[in-house]
């Protein structure tokens, strides 16, 4: 019997990460996806696995018996849960149920198997913060009341439920991360967060202008426009290598009891820096300009504090924003054909 780390949606940004970090560090790693026939999976073996369905996730654990799980498998973009609750459901929820009952099955056939779990949560989970007596929000930590403001947000915060009390039911290890939102580049280059979040839709629109110039298309000296909507609130994000990096070295830390942490950058910032900083990184003239009617500003300024795992596993973030946003234009770069 194999006793592997494995990671479930290892075809996201997080996942794929992961698997390139303990694929490096010497690391007996599976890891699996929904859609092997990417050009990611492909290249890095991973196996197909839904963890929404039971029987295949039972079969999955027993062949395996990977001592440490990393469950990432989901849908993470609010925008397509809150279009198909149904199927975020189905993913988000049924998936954590699914996993629990396999490896509830895997150790009454081997009363000697006792993995972990580490899944990912997120600090949407919290939404708004309660607002302090200077009337600005106060600062979020693990205990801080749930508010879930949108549908994903909600379905994370009933998986989170779940699955601590499928923890306490079956005996099995769960750490929950509230992960600030991960972006960034992999640590060999090859996977970065898809469109359909700002980072990477603001750098593609950047990559684009680029590209233009570069065919002739514009001129090098005519300013392009980018629009968007209102982008003055504070969210945090934290580089994907160094959030690799936090459950790692909490999976580590043996003694632990199952616990919830959040993983975060040491502070927020407005969503007009993480553009500003793009733009400077430009080689073509570009003006923003704010178009309410893409959006006038989501909520109250978002402050989510990392003091929790910094104590318990002597991690903390290392990477610069601005490395961070530096090598998601290189990336949307090279996809565009930038030269």
């Amino acid at each position: 019997m194999a006793h592997e780390i494995t990671i479930t949606g290892a075809g996201g940004l997080l996942g794929g990460s992961m698997y390139e970090h303990l694929k490096k560090s010497g690391e007996n790693v599976i890891g699996t996806t929904l859609t092997i026939e990417s050009e990611i999976a492909q290249k890095l073996g991973f196996k197909r696995l839904d963890t929404s369905d039971l029987e295949a996730t039972k079969k999955f654990v027993w062949d395996n018996l990977p001592n440490t799980f990393y469950h990432f498998a989901g849908i993470a973009r609010p925008g397509l849960v809150n279009e198909k609750p149904e199927l975020g459901e189905k993913v988000n929820i049924g998936g954590v149920l699914n996993l629990f009952e396999a490896i509830e099955e895997g150790k009454k056939k081997d009363n000697s198997y006792s993995p972990v779990i580490i899944a990912a949560g997120s600090v949407e989970e919290f939404g708004d913060a309660p607002l302090a007596k200077d009337n600005n929000p106060i600062t979020i930590i693990e205990s801080t009341p749930k508010n879930p403001l949108n549908i994903y947000a909600e379905q994370k915060k009933l998986a989170g439920e779940l699955a601590f009390d499928l923890s306490r039911k079956y005996k099995t290890k769960l750490i929950w991360i509230y992960e600030g939102q991960a972006t960034g580049v992999s640590e060999n280059r090859d996977i970065s967060q898809e469109k359909g979040y700002f980072v990477p839709d603001i750098a593609s629109q950047i990559a684009a202008f680029e590209k233009n110039v570069q065919d002739g298309k514009v001129s090098p000296v005519e300013p392009q426009i980018l629009r968007t909507g209102v982008i003055g609130h504070k969210r945090n994000f934290i580089d994907v290598r160094d959030a690799v990096k936090a459950y790692v070295a909490i999976a580590k830390e043996s003694n632990l009891p199952s616990d919830d942490f959040i993983v975060c950058a040491d502070k927020s910032v407005t969503l007009k820096e993480i553009l500003d900083i793009l733009i400077n990184h430009s080689v073509v003239p570009i003006i923003h300009e704010i178009d309410k009617s893409r959006g006038a500003g989501a909520g109250v300024d978002r402050y989510y504090s990392n003091q929790k795992i910094k104590s318990a596993a002597n991690w903390k973030p290392e990477i610069p924003l601005e490395e961070t946003l530096r090598l998601v234009l290189e990336y949307q770069r090279k996809l565009a054909g930038v030269k």
